[in-house]
């Protein structure tokens, strides 16, 4: 069962439907530190710097059994991080974005799934657009005895996911930011997949570059073709330049790994944020999370499980 112990209501004065409304899943440990919270928050600042956010909600949850605490102390201690933290958000993002609620929940601890399945449910009560997760490094074995909630969230969550990190850059560099959507070519998605990314760089004022990279051919595979008239790209592209976005393709040779070149990719070009999902190629996805230097929009898995880019 869980148990809501805090709950901060505030109403917005000019609230725009057409705004994304984000729920920011805080992690237990995230909770602990506040100036974790401070640093992400400065990423939110700058993002709603072009007005994405209509509203922003925060989660999370107590785990008793993670630490080597008495139960009864360690909800003492997260109520009082409560209050900080409740603090924190409220003097830092109310003028720039406002903060509907802060919600903080006991949950029993079985793993990382079970924090997704409950944010992940949590966004879609609320009517969330996108889940805010952030995306911490940890060493082989705190993975292995807990999981990475970010790379779960990415390949699990029911909503779109926006992965942030405390050192991302989000400066703009040329004159327009732009925003990287990475496709696979194998595997291109429904023509509606982007809807997401397109508000975003309408919001953003960006250019979309729509990249893919070819893998290296294996010793007895076959060259993948480049992207041509009539494939799902292609698609794509015609889709977003119908919605007015500036948009170009490129298709690079992999000769590192996939994830890798897409950062490289980004840094070269100046991207602000990298968008992406595909579920087939899941190693991708969670190397994006751990080279990339800017933000990973990632769209839910179902999107992704439509006929090779055929619309619906």
């Amino acid at each position: 069962m869980i148990l809501r112990i805090g709950t901060h209501q505030q109403v917005f004065p000019h609230e725009n439907h057409n705004k994304f409304s984000a729920l920011w899943a805080l992690k237990p440990t995230l909770l602990e530190t506040p100036s974790r919270v401070i640093q992400l928050c400065g990423q939110i600042r700058k993002l709603q710097g072009s007005g994405i956010f209509r509203s922003i909600e925060a989660i999370s949850v107590i785990h008793p059994d993670l630490y080597l605490y008495p139960s009864s102390w360690y909800r003492s201690m997260k109520r009082d991080l409560y209050r900080r933290t409740k603090a924190i958000l409220g003097a830092i993002l109310n003028r720039e974005l406002g903060m509907s609620r802060l919600h903080v929940f006991s949950l029993p601890q079985r793993g990382p799934d079970d924090l997704i399945e409950m944010f992940s449910g949590q966004a879609e009560q609320h009517g969330s657009d996108v889940l805010i997760v952030s995306h911490t490094r940890r060493n082989l074995l705190f993975n292995c005895l807990f999981g990475n909630v970010s790379e779960k969230a990415v390949m699990r969550s029911r909503v779109p996911v926006l992965i942030l990190k405390p050192d991302h850059d989000l400066e703009v560099r040329g004159e327009k930011p732009s925003i990287l959507l990475a496709v696979d070519p194998l595997h291109p998605p429904a023509n509606d997949a982007f809807d997401h990314v397109l508000k975003m760089a309408k919001f953003l004022s960006a250019e979309i570059k729509i990249v893919s990279v070819r893998p290296r051919a294996g010793l007895f595979s076959k060259p993948i073709p480049r992207a041509g008239d009539g494939s799902g790209i292609s698609r794509i592209k015609d889709r977003l330049v119908e919605s007015g976005v500036k948009v170009s393709v490129e298709m690079i040779d992999e000769t590192a790994n996939v994830a890798r070149e897409l950062e490289k990719y980004a840094s070269t070009h100046g991207a602000t944020l990298i968008a992406t999902g595909a579920p087939r190629r899941g190693h991708t996805v969670r190397g994006l999370l751990r080279v990339s230097r800017r933000p990973v929009f990632v769209l839910r898995a179902d999107e992704f499980s439509k006929n090779n880019g055929e619309s619906r």
